[in-house]
């Protein structure tokens, strides 16, 4: 995960998004699954100076039975678990975390001028990189035939095509257009 996470700040990412296991719905997790969530969640936050938005699923009797019939009888794992939050570049939370099976929508505002507050600190595309001691590179190229390289990620022009087709497809209630941003 270092490396992952080092990729990603060197390409300069503000909002990360991470789905986690519901590992409260484990056993062995019970007493830790929170921190097991949480602890991964603020480092990623702090060490790469990003907002962190993440998810852990709820397990209900569906996916139990899913995993019955697809993986057999399943000892470890029980219904339970789901946490949502977002955590700002100083590791404090913005929003949650929201932790229970119900349903909840969880919103936030982000100011990613925060992510300056946190640099002057910590910088890992500065000198806590080490680039006289370490050297860093990622493989760009594809490698399974379904890859896409991310040398080959669309121009700037072609994003603003696809979010404008997004957006097209977004539609609220009452029908008029929602927005991505």
């Amino acid at each position: 995960m270092n490396l992952s996470r080092q990729a990603l700040i060197m390409d300069g990412q503000e909002i990360h998004t991470g789905a986690w296991p519901a590992l409260l719905t484990m056993a062995g997790f019970e007493g830790s699954a929170n921190a097991h969530f949480e602890a991964p969640m603020k480092n990623h936050a702090l060490t790469s100076q990003t907002f962190v938005i993440c998810a852990s699923n709820h397990v209900d009797g569906t996916c139990l039975q899913w995993m019955e019939e697809n993986m057999g009888e399943q000892d470890s794992v029980k219904a339970g678990g789901g946490c949502s939050a977002t955590i700002q570049p100083c590791c404090v939370f913005l929003a949650g975390p929201q932790e229970s099976a119900e349903e909840r929508f969880v919103s936030v505002e982000i100011d990613l001028d925060q992510i300056g507050v946190v640099k002057m600190w910590i910088d890992g595309t500065g000198h806590y990189r080490r680039p006289e001691v370490l050297e860093f590179s990622v493989n760009t190229k594809s490698i399974w035939a379904d890859d896409v390289a991310s040398a080959e990620w669309p121009s700037d022009e072609e994003d603003q095509a696809v979010m404008k087709d997004a957006e097209s497809h977004i539609a609220d209630e009452e029908g008029t257009l929602g927005t991505i941003t």
